[in-house]
């Protein structure tokens, strides 16, 4: 059983790993920087939001999601309880699906 779980410990480690690399990826190209330099704000700021802010630029960039932003949006993020990072939204679920039923036609 300990090689077992063992084995799936290590299966969790590179998934995690592989969802941080795909995140840093993603930020970094919305914010116009390579991946090392945000990587190295994350370093120095020893925070992900304030590693963010510290990179944020006039030109391609990260911009705050606000209920002005969204306001005339139909997708999930026009949800008013998406807006609320405390929770995570019993509306998440619907409004998902909503948003996907449109790609389909």
């Amino acid at each position: 059983m300990a090689i077992e779980t063992e084995s799936n410990n290590s299966e969790h480690d590179d998934i995690r790993r592989q969802i941080t690399s795909m995140r840093h990826q993603l930020v970094s190209e919305h914010l116009g920087v390579s991946v090392d330099e945000f990587e190295r704000a994350m370093l120095q700021c020893r925070s992900f939001v304030k590693a963010i802010e510290s990179l944020l630029g006039q030109g391609k960039s990260l911009r705050p999601v606000t209920e002005h932003t969204v306001a005339d949006e139909a997708g999930p993020l026009a949800e008013n309880d998406v807006m609320d990072p405390d929770h995570v939204p019993r509306s998440l679920t619907r409004s998902v699906q909503r948003f996907m039923a449109g790609f389909r036609g």
